[in-house]
């Protein structure tokens, strides 16, 4: 869809970014690792459940054992 914007000459290099919007029903996350590299801007309704994670932490080794962590923490929400 860029591409043909591009081409059809509705969208250059200093125009604003395009605007996605998106329902709950699209993996917004993966799209946006998808898109990283176009101008576009996701707009997208999350689900209440939904849980934002930070990247895995390096791994550091534990005499203990165990297996290293799969996600990092969990986003802060900002709520009180």
């Amino acid at each position: 869809m860029v591409e043909r914007l591009v081409a059809a000459g509705q969208w250059q290099c200093g125009d604003r970014n395009i605007l996605v919007m998106t329902d709950t029903g699209y993996d917004v996350m993966r799209l946006a690792w998808v898109l990283r590299e176009l101008p576009v801007e996701l707009v997208a309704r999350l689900r209440s459940d939904r849980v934002l994670r930070l990247p895995k932490p390096p791994h550091v080794y534990d005499p203990k054992g165990g297996r290293p962590s799969k996600h990092g923490p969990e986003f802060p929400s900002g709520e009180a």
